[in-house]
């Protein structure tokens, strides 16, 4: 059974560097919307060709489970609805797991004025307020809490 994991976090709470880490360690595919935002519209700063970007990435996971291999999603995921759309495409008998990065908004802040590219501090506070923590009630099978 392929196992689906999806990262949760706001920019800087470390999504991306364990995702590479996990997908490594799993032998994963990894989809991630910055990598596909690169390749698709040539930078991962821009957002104008989200509804591609995501569209896409859908595409890419469901492919991926279809020949049984596992998927790490890297995006931010920060609602309950933003979760479904993708929950809600997974093929029966995927096993979900969610990897909550659950970090203050400060250390988040420090850590995107380190970043090469760097979210604007008024985007991340809006991003913080939105963040929804994810539940079982959500139909994942484990969440794993990742604190700072």
């Amino acid at each position: 059974m392929p196992v689906f994991t999806m990262m949760v976090g706001i920019p800087g709470s470390g999504k991306s560097t364990l995702a590479e880490r996990l997908a490594v360690e799993q032998e994963a595919v990894l989809v991630s919307t910055d990598r596909l935002r690169a390749e698709l519209i040539g930078s991962a700063e821009n957002r104008s060709r989200d509804r591609l970007v995501f569209a896409r990435a859908a595409i890419d996971i469901q492919e991926a489970l279809r020949y049984g291999l596992n998927v790490i999603y890297d995006a931010t995921n920060l609602t309950v609805r933003d979760r479904a759309r993708i929950l809600r495409l997974l093929p029966p008998g995927t096993r979900k797991v969610c990897y909550y990065l659950k970090i203050p908004l400060e250390v988040a802040l420090a850590r995107n004025r380190r970043r090469e590219r760097v979210v604007p501090t008024e985007v991340m506070e809006a991003m913080f307020r939105r963040l929804e923590e994810p539940t079982t009630a959500e139909g994942w099978d484990e969440i794993r809490i990742v604190e700072e």
